[in-house]
């Protein structure tokens, strides 16, 4: 019941108009839900050099404008999809461990690469970066919300992938 002056009137939480997007329950992640989008932060913190080199990319090529919003989308494209696929399924830790591992070698490896000099273009070392970056989030995904949600979602997990640039060599 809640009182303002003369008027009085009861409140139901069940209420659709009172679960909109301002009320903080309507749209809870969830643990498994939180830990996943910090263990992305982390990630994309880890990364941070790779981002920002492609940020500056975007901003002054066209061909890889559209490589900043990918994030975005994917997301988006999860989110339209939560209500047919929740992370209810149980983790899967090794396969999130071998592709954590898998993204670890791809970093350090173009890191390695360009250092020796193996890797002569700019943009060969931001592909490393980013398929890094990929990896990363595909092996968060799985260790935090399984390998199931993963799969379940596998349109919008793969759509990442257009975050990694062409190296120089391939475009033709």
């Amino acid at each position: 019941m809640i009182d303002q002056g003369q008027h009085r009137f009861a409140v139901s939480l069940s209420d659709p108009v009172r679960r909109s997007r301002a009320h903080p329950q309507a749209h809870a992640l969830g643990p498994r839900g939180r830990r996943f989008l910090l263990s992305v932060l982390f990630v994309t913190l880890i990364t941070a050099q790779a981002w920002v080199s492609l940020v500056r990319g975007a901003i002054a090529d066209e061909l890889y404008s559209y490589a900043i919003l990918i994030p975005f989308i994917a997301a988006w494209l999860v989110r339209q999809n939560q209500k047919a696929a929740p992370y209810s399924g149980p983790s899967s830790p090794v396969t999130g461990w071998i592709l954590i591992a898998m993204a670890a070698v791809c970093a350090l490896g173009g890191i390695a690469a360009w250092r020796s000099g193996w890797i002569t273009s700019g943009t060969s070392w931001l592909t490393t970066q980013m398929a890094a970056w990929v990896l990363g989030v595909w092996g968060v995904a799985s260790h935090r919300l399984g390998w199931d949600w993963l799969r379940q979602h596998r349109f919008a997990a793969c759509f990442l992938a257009f975050t990694i640039p062409l190296p120089d060599p391939a475009i033709l």
